[in-house]
């Protein structure tokens, strides 16, 4: 099996699996050995070991509905593909990294804004101050860390600085150095495919459901020549469901 075409999902869900035990024995080991309030570690362990869990599942299960479109490629039977450098999979990648440290840095904010607050009406309201500061610090704690597992889960593959990367482009999504994008799905639409120029690539823009409506997206593929770019973009355009 060629190792780019290796299932990303699953190795995601072992990432989450190991930041679930790590909490496991930050929770075990910080109330055990007192280096933790006893508060502060039922925290982590609790919420950050349910969290982990609940990353896990979810992408062991879309890692299992991705093994159909996986066994496509690997049978020759995408759209597309070529080889990126280097150095374009180094900017492609870097851009991936960026969103995904937001993306972690947010949700560890709210588990610290959740957490400060809980804390404060323990510490105020119910004159709990110890139950309260151990909240504060063990949601500090959970919020660091679970921002920390996101960008080293998210972000996958990183460049070596040598060899090449393969790009795989299908109707509904493609893949390039263990990182999958998807445009089609459960949850997802087809905005439009095009190729652009000054360099040329290849956009596919999307949207995804949110609540209340569809939150526009898009990503960005580096492509060998702008002709190749826009035959993948009809094809893409061609395969539009809905």
């Amino acid at each position: 099996m060629n190792p780019e075409l290796q299932n990303p999902y699953q190795h995601s869900a072992r990432r989450w699996g190991i930041g679930f035990g790590l909490c496991m024995a930050l929770a075990v080991g910080g109330g055990f050995f007192e280096l933790l309030p006893q508060v502060a570690s039922i925290l982590v362990g609790a919420v950050g070991g349910t969290l982990c869990l609940i990353f896990w599942l979810a992408l062991w299960f879309t890692g299992q509905s991705l093994e159909g479109e996986l066994e496509a490629f690997r049978q020759g039977k995408a759209i597309d593909c070529w080889v990126l450098s280097a150095s374009e999979y180094r900017v492609w990648w870097e851009e991936l990294r960026r969103g995904v440290t937001v993306a972690g840095l947010t949700v560890g904010a709210l588990l610290v804004l959740a957490g400060t607050v809980t804390g404060l009406i323990f510490w105020i309201d119910e004159h709990k101050p110890d139950v309260g500061a151990s909240i504060l610090s063990g949601s500090l704690l959970l919020g660091a860390l679970v921002a920390a597992l996101m960008r080293w889960v998210l972000s996958g593959r990183a460049p070596t600085g040598e060899g090449s990367y393969t790009l795989w482009i299908g109707p509904d999504l493609a893949i390039v150095g263990g990182h999958v994008r998807r445009w089609q799905g459960p949850g997802l639409r087809l905005v439009s495919a095009q190729a652009l120029d000054q360099p040329p690539r290849l956009r596919v823009d999307y949207a995804a459901a949110v609540k209340g409506g569809w939150l526009p997206q898009a990503v960005e593929f580096p492509a060998p020549e702008l002709g190749k770019a826009a035959a993948v973009a009809a094809q893409i355009e061609a395969g539009r469901r809905g």
